[in-house]
Protein backbone atom coordinates (compact mmCIF):
# COMPACT_ATOMS: atom_id res chain seq x y z
CA UNK A 1 0.00 0.00 0.00
CA UNK A 2 1.48 3.21 -0.89
CA UNK A 3 0.48 6.37 1.03
CA UNK A 4 2.16 9.94 0.28
CA UNK A 5 4.84 8.56 -2.00
CA UNK A 6 5.46 6.08 1.28
CA UNK A 7 5.09 2.29 1.26
CA UNK A 8 3.87 0.47 4.09
CA UNK A 9 3.36 -3.32 4.26
CA UNK A 10 0.36 -4.55 6.93
CA UNK A 11 1.66 -7.95 8.24
CA UNK A 12 -0.51 -10.15 10.37
CA UNK A 13 1.64 -12.62 12.53
CA UNK A 14 0.17 -15.48 14.06
CA UNK A 15 2.55 -15.55 16.56
CA UNK A 16 4.62 -12.82 18.57
CA UNK A 17 7.57 -14.71 18.01
CA UNK A 18 7.26 -13.90 14.36
CA UNK A 19 6.86 -9.90 14.66
CA UNK A 20 10.60 -9.38 13.67
CA UNK A 21 10.74 -11.53 10.80
CA UNK A 22 7.49 -10.04 9.22
CA UNK A 23 8.73 -6.61 9.99
CA UNK A 24 12.04 -7.86 8.05
CA UNK A 25 10.03 -8.90 5.26
CA UNK A 26 8.12 -5.81 4.78
CA UNK A 27 11.29 -3.99 4.80
CA UNK A 28 12.94 -6.41 1.95
CA UNK A 29 10.27 -5.13 -0.28
CA UNK A 30 10.97 -1.29 0.33
CA UNK A 31 8.11 -0.69 3.07
CA UNK A 32 7.35 0.18 6.97
CA UNK A 33 6.14 -2.43 8.55
CA UNK A 34 2.14 -2.37 10.05
CA UNK A 35 2.12 -5.31 12.70
CA UNK A 36 -1.34 -5.84 13.41
CA UNK A 37 -2.46 -8.29 16.04
CA UNK A 38 -6.10 -9.57 14.33
CA UNK A 39 -4.09 -12.75 13.84
CA UNK A 40 -2.34 -13.43 17.21
CA UNK A 41 -3.07 -15.97 19.63
CA UNK A 42 -2.06 -14.19 22.46
CA UNK A 43 -2.88 -11.07 23.52
CA UNK A 44 -0.40 -8.07 23.25
CA UNK A 45 0.38 -5.82 25.81
CA UNK A 46 2.53 -2.40 25.94
CA UNK A 47 5.52 -4.13 27.51
CA UNK A 48 5.17 -7.27 24.85
CA UNK A 49 5.06 -4.16 21.94
CA UNK A 50 8.13 -2.35 23.27
CA UNK A 51 10.31 -5.60 23.63
CA UNK A 52 9.49 -6.73 19.73
CA UNK A 53 9.88 -2.66 18.72
CA UNK A 54 13.83 -3.28 20.13
CA UNK A 55 14.06 -6.83 18.41
CA UNK A 56 13.05 -5.14 15.06
CA UNK A 57 15.31 -2.37 15.91
CA UNK A 58 17.94 -4.04 17.51
CA UNK A 59 22.06 -3.32 16.21
CA UNK A 60 22.06 -7.07 15.16
CA UNK A 61 18.64 -6.28 12.96
CA UNK A 62 19.75 -3.30 11.29
CA UNK A 63 20.91 -4.84 8.27
CA UNK A 64 17.44 -6.43 7.58
CA UNK A 65 14.83 -3.64 8.61
CA UNK A 66 16.10 -0.27 7.62
CA UNK A 67 13.06 2.70 8.05
CA UNK A 68 13.53 4.23 11.29
CA UNK A 69 9.54 3.52 11.77
CA UNK A 70 7.31 0.70 13.17
CA UNK A 71 3.78 0.82 13.50
CA UNK A 72 1.48 -1.55 15.38
CA UNK A 73 -1.97 -1.71 14.98
CA UNK A 74 -2.90 -3.33 18.06
CA UNK A 75 -7.25 -3.35 19.11
CA UNK A 76 -7.63 -0.53 16.77
CA UNK A 77 -4.95 2.06 17.90
CA UNK A 78 -2.12 2.77 15.56
CA UNK A 79 1.08 2.51 17.51
CA UNK A 80 4.09 4.63 16.19
CA UNK A 81 7.60 3.21 17.29
CA UNK A 82 10.99 5.05 16.08
CA UNK A 83 14.27 3.26 15.78
CA UNK A 84 16.49 6.23 17.91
Amino acid sequence: MRINDIYIDIKRPESIKNITKNANSASLQGAIAVISDCRLKKKIDANILTKRALAVFNIENRLYYTPNELYFFVEGNLIKYNRD
